[in-house]
């Protein structure tokens, strides 16, 4: 019995095949306009995830620099989430859609506020593996 216990739970894990999982990393450098404070682009963060992105598969955080080189110490870093390369495009045009087809839609109101909060300064990409 101690044996049969001992390969269920030592070794059965290891000769499960490993499961490799890349997510795709979408990073902007963003510059807050004169009129935006953090916590205003914070809410608009929270609200595209809670009210569009999660239902397409997209997830922000926003990082927030306290040691970097010089320059970089004004933006703050917009980190999304997909869960590939293509899903992320499938996001970007998705968005892009909506907002432009219909300004009163939630999209196209996401769209309009961080327009007026927030300049990208660059666009980088990301896939991680673990």
């Amino acid at each position: 019995m101690k044996t049969i216990l001992a390969v269920m739970l030592f070794g059965l894990p290891m000769a499960l095949p490993m499961v490799a999982r890349a997510d795709y990393i979408d990073v902007l450098e963003i510059k807050l306009n004169d009129a935006c404070k953090f916590d205003k682009e914070l809410q608009i963060v929270r609200d595209l995830v809670s009210q569009w992105g999660v239902k397409h598969g997209y997830s922000v955080e926003l990082w927030i620099p306290i040691e970097a080189p010089s320059p970089n110490l004004g933006y703050i870093y917009w980190v999304g989430r997909a869960k590939d390369m293509t899903a992320l495009g499938s996001v970007v045009d998705t968005f892009a859609a909506e907002a432009g087809g219909d300004p009163n839609s939630v999209a196209g109101k996401l769209h309009v506020r961080l327009a007026e909060c927030e300049m990208i300064m660059s666009r980088s990409g990301y896939v991680t593996r673990k």
